[in-house]
């Protein structure tokens, strides 16, 4: 069994939490939740752009009018929006409030891969997602 997209998802989701943590701290000295995704997003865009150079790859071709030009789009702005969102959220509102109602996007993305993408729904997955919301709304409800 090849293991390595699941060992890459748990760094990304480690190195997530700390740059959540960063965020939240950027914001209490003083940034405000835009200038901090702008931040964010600027750093993203360079990084991503020089890793793309550095592969060989050429990120302008990309720029056309095919069906997944036009999904990354889409989903690009979605994104976006939902960032600026959450970077607002957080920017108000305590760290371990705002990141497990955020976290909840993976039922979200599980039930949208389920019915347009036909991923195998299980007895497993639909006790995962009912588990991640008890969870999240133990962990959100007030005292």
């Amino acid at each position: 069994m090849n293991l390595d997209y699941r060992i890459t998802a748990v760094v990304a989701m480690i190195f997530l939490c700390f740059s959540t943590l960063f965020t939240k701290l950027a914001m209490k000295g003083g940034l405000s939740p835009r200038h901090t995704f702008i931040i964010f997003a600027g750093i993203a865009l360079v990084v991503t752009c020089l890793v793309d150079v550095c592969q060989g790859e050429k990120f302008w071709k990309a720029l056309n009018l095919s069906a997944g030009t036009m999904f990354a789009c889409a989903g690009a702005l979605l994104g976006v929006v939902a960032l600026l969102l959450y970077y607002g959220t957080l920017g108000r509102g305590p760290m371990s409030t705002v990141v497990p109602i955020w976290s909840l996007q993976a039922v979200g993305v599980g039930t949208l891969g389920i019915i347009f993408l036909k991923e195998n729904l299980t007895d497993a997955k639909i006790a995962a997602m009912f588990l991640a919301i008890m969870a999240v709304w133990l962990i959100t409800r007030p005292s």
